[in-house]
């Protein structure tokens, strides 16, 4: 009997266990999910170097919409983006992240939040534009809903 008692409290301990590191690692790729898309969000934030103050809200405002982040999250998030971008030499890791990490509709949802970015200021540089081609394509999303998302954000903006 106490042998039994002894079997079934080691495997309920490893159930746990397991469950506890199942857990522990949904939240690191919570969290590597948000840094990818914060870094791409600073990268298209980057790209139109005339008008960094409205797309620098925009960023903010996403990040804090999306993730429901309170602004001392979001600064922090953005700080820790901002330097992984800097140290980056490709953006090809964090898109692996997107794409691993996120089903087809939460990848639009990245895609409509780097729109919001893109168009913040009004206008699409033609940076941005390539910018935001690169990454729809890199993200496997289809031309149809990169069109889409576009329109949507813009009358989103005129209306």
């Amino acid at each position: 009997m106490k042998r039994q008692i002894t079997g079934a409290w080691q495997r309920l301990h490893g159930l746990l266990r397991n469950a506890r590191h199942a857990s522990d690692d949904r939240e690191r790729d919570e969290q590597a999910i948000r840094l990818a898309a914060a870094v791409l969000l600073v990268e298209m934030a980057r790209a139109d170097a005339e008008h960094p103050g409205p797309e620098r809200e925009a960023l903010r405002r996403e990040l804090q919409t999306r993730f429901g982040l309170d602004a001392e999250a979001v600064q922090a998030l953005l700080t820790s983006a901002e330097r992984t971008a800097d140290r980056s030499v490709s953006l090809h890791a964090f898109l692996d992240d997107i794409n691993t990490g996120l089903e087809y509709p939460e990848k639009l949802a990245v895609l409509k939040m780097l729109w919001q970015v893109a168009y913040a200021d009004g206008r699409l540089d033609r940076h941005e534009e390539h910018l935001m081609r690169r990454f729809a394509d890199l993200l496997h999303l289809t031309h149809a809903d990169f069109i889409r998302l576009k329109l949507e954000v813009l009358g989103q903006r005129t209306g």
